[in-house]
């Protein structure tokens, strides 16, 4: 898929539904990961105040995983003027625990964020409903949303 679908709920139409929480922010995207069958990452922009403005489908792999270049992850978000985005996907496995590509895209992600002004907040990956966050593991730097 490319950046140019962009998929918006009415909460986000609407003001932008809370992302400032993992727990918000799993509650907001887990509904584009129901019954994929196939690996997906989508990209959340967020507001100043951590609110969702926009959910943008990056990439869509197969049953194994997706390659994922850093650069495309912030393309809308430099676009639309985003102050942070929220990284997303699925493991059609079911089991939601972060692979090594998953923490060195993080990692990248967010070094690359810093050097763009543009805050990466989460990075969660959903799988069989559960979701685990990868910000709560340590792998990226949140500020308080003011």
């Amino acid at each position: 898929m490319t950046s140019s679908s962009l998929c918006l709920s009415e909460a986000a139409r609407a003001g932008g539904e809370r992302c400032d929480t993992p727990d918000l922010a799993a509650a907001a995207l887990a509904p584009h990961f129901a019954h994929l069958e196939r690996e997906s990452l989508v990209v959340a922009l967020l507001s100043r105040k951590h609110r969702l403005t926009a959910v943008v489908p990056v990439y869509m792999g197969n049953v194994a995983g997706t390659s994922v270049r850093i650069a495309e992850l912030f393309t809308e978000a430099v676009r639309r003027n985003a102050s942070g985005i929220l990284l997303a996907h699925n493991h059609p496995s079911g089991d939601p625990s972060p692979s090594a590509d998953d923490i060195r895209t993080t990692k990248d992600a967010a070094a690359a964020g810093r050097l763009l002004g543009i805050e990466v907040v989460d990075h969660l990956v959903f799988g069989a409903g559960r979701w685990v966050s990868l910000q709560r593991e340590g792998f990226c730097s949140v500020r308080n949303p003011a």
